[in-house]
């Protein structure tokens, strides 16, 4: 049951699939993504809600340092996130 709601999620607005949602974890350096869903809890999402990341917020990521963590930049500021954070945070490719 949850798997076919995964698949209605997908759909885009005209019926066509909507890009895939993938860990921010994944994001290469300069890319731009867009925040679709936070998978942790109440603590996380607060946390991430006070610097600027949460569903429909768009950042870079300046720097990935796989298994270390990551730098995104969000407006002017830039954070530092540890892996485990940026493995909960889904995202979509943006130009």
């Amino acid at each position: 049951m949850a798997h076919a709601q995964v698949q209605e999620d997908a759909q885009g607005p005209t019926g066509t699939a909507a890009p895939a949602a993938f860990p921010l974890a994944l994001a290469a350096p300069g890319e731009q993504v867009e925040v679709v869903a936070l998978r942790g809890g109440e603590g996380l999402q607060r946390r991430l809600a006070a610097m600027g990341l949460h569903p429909g917020s768009r950042c870079e990521v300046v720097q990935n340092e796989r298994p270390g963590g990551l730098v995104v930049r969000i407006g002017e500021a830039r954070f530092g996130l540890g892996m485990g954070m940026v493995q909960k945070i889904l995202v979509v490719r943006r130009p």
